[in-house]
């Protein structure tokens, strides 16, 4: 079956930025479409609107809009190097556990397949993410790529 969809979640990290090559090169073996997806982890939320909180609330809100737009931002720049390699590319943010969000973008997205690395930015989210891909992989509907981190000496 051929690919016409490829979903690559991103961290930002160098893993993540070598599967997004992969997945670019398929897309043009496939003629197939790419949807670069981050996912805002939810433990990274303040609860707002708790009683005396309303300024932190505030602030967060504003913090969290910059980050959102850094975020949306860093994902077109990290797609303008393979403008028209490919039969379209869009970047999708969304907020949640990251295997979790994973999963259900592809399902709702109709993702053929889903290219990623095993390992993301920093010892703790290196853990974190390559227990996120091993979840992405027993949980997903479509084939799974991964992409091992390069050995960096």
């Amino acid at each position: 079956m051929p690919f016409k969809k490829i979903l690559v979640p991103t961290d930002f990290s160098d893993n993540s930025r070598d599967a997004l090559d992969y997945a670019v090169q398929l897309a043009e073996k496939f003629d197939a479409s790419i949807l670069l997806l981050h996912v805002q982890t939810t433990a990274d939320m303040v609860p707002m609107g708790i009683d005396g909180m309303e300024a932190v609330s505030e602030a967060y809100a504003n913090l969290l809009a910059n980050y959102e737009r850094e975020a949306m931002n860093t994902m077109k720049a990290a797609l303008a190097p393979f403008e028209g390699r490919c039969a379209g590319a869009t970047c999708e943010l969304v907020s949640g556990v990251p295997y979790h969000a994973i999963l259900e973008v592809a399902a709702e997205q109709h993702a053929d397949l889903i290219v990623m690395g095993t390992h993301g930015r920093g010892l703790i989210k290196r853990f974190l993410l390559g227990s996120q891909a091993d979840r992405v992989v027993r949980g997903a509907s479509c084939p799974v790529m991964t992409v091992r981190q390069r050995n960096v000496d």
